[in-house]
């Protein structure tokens, strides 16, 4: 199924959340998400974090669209 447009997506739950690398005030972050699955408006994500090039944290990030 593909995600319907004009519609939000609810934060459901976080699951295998990692911090390898402080962060601090200034840093960019630069966010990037796969979607791993996405069923009857429930969905899963992975989730990664870089700063400079290098992964600061990883984490799933499920959620649901209403």
């Amino acid at each position: 199924d593909a995600i319907p447009e004009g519609k939000l997506a609810f934060l459901t739950g976080v699951e295998n959340a990692r911090f390898k690398k402080p962060v601090t005030p200034g840093d960019q972050l630069r966010i990037t998400a796969r979607l791993e699955y996405f069923r009857r408006n429930l969905g899963k994500t992975n989730c990664e974090i870089t700063v400079d090039g290098v992964v600061v944290s990883r984490a799933d990030i499920l959620f649901a669209v209403g």
